[in-house]
């Protein structure tokens, strides 16, 4: 996947990643604004649709297991908190 984006877009990607996990954890954990898990989550599942979108291009088939079921996990979280 690496050779299909620049150094500076896999950091973007990495950083989107790791900021949604930790807004995801953070405000429930904290109990601050608890809303903030659902948008994150929803973030994560854009994530993992755009994911899904490379490696089915790049006919990776096999890696589309992994980000549909992180993004119906994400999915899950968003709908539970956003509703």
């Amino acid at each position: 996947m690496a050779e299909d984006f620049s150094q500076g877009q896999v950091r973007v990607i990495g950083v989107l990643e790791l900021l949604g996990a930790i807004g995801i954890i953070l405000p429930v954990a904290l109990d601050i604004v608890p809303i903030l898990s659902g948008a994150a989550a929803a973030g994560l599942v854009l994530t993992m649709l755009g994911a899904a979108a490379t490696h089915g291009k790049r006919g990776e088939f096999p890696m589309l297991v992994p980000n549909v079921v992180l993004g119906e996990l994400a999915g899950f979280v968003a709908y539970s908190h956003l509703l």
